[in-house]
């Protein structure tokens, strides 16, 4: 939960099921083809408690799935999100793919649609953003990562042990 300096609250979620419909008050959010694991996020007006929009978003399919760690306000103009990522995944406007269990940051506008999604890992892994903050026009984000293959995603990592290992990383995008 995240709230905006005008009394807007925002609330992003794991929802774990598949659906065509999914209810905020009196909003309904229609996520457009998700089969997998799926987020929810909505926009409540922080005096009156009610619901401004809802949406999900998730997996296309129910081997993929979607999974939300942490968020964060960005200057009262958008939020950050993390979290892991495998297959097709839906945030309404956009559609991303990724090869194997891979961290995210994800950017979305006050509206929530979503602005850009940017993977942390790649082939042969399994990684995961646990926490993500913003400061300054910078975000922070750490999370795990499991791997000694080359690193195909958005920001390129190498675990530095052989054979494989979790490892803690942190960065500033």
């Amino acid at each position: 939960v995240v709230c905006d300096t005008s009394g807007g609250v925002y609330v992003f979620g794991h929802a774990g099921l598949s659906t065509s419909l999914f209810q905020f008050d009196d909003q309904i959010a229609v996520p457009g083809g998700v089969a997998g694991t799926s987020l929810f996020y909505a926009k409540y007006d922080g005096s009156s408690g009610n619901c401004v929009w809802g949406k999900l978003g998730g997996s296309h399919f129910s081997s993929g799935y979607f999974n939300i760690y942490d968020i964060a306000m960005a200057d009262n103009q958008s939020i950050i999100i993390c979290g892991k990522i495998i297959g097709q995944t839906n945030l309404y406007p956009n559609t991303y793919t990724t090869y194997d269990e891979n961290g995210y940051v994800a950017k979305f506008a006050l509206n929530g649609d979503n602005i850009w999604l940017k993977t942390i890992g790649g082939q042969n892994s399994s990684e995961m953003a646990t926490r993500v903050t913003y400061y300054n026009n910078r975000i922070g984000v750490c999370g795990s990562l499991y791997s000694n293959q080359p690193y195909l995603g958005d920001y390129p990592m190498y675990a530095t042990v052989s054979g494989g290992s979790y490892r803690a990383f942190n960065a500033t995008l």
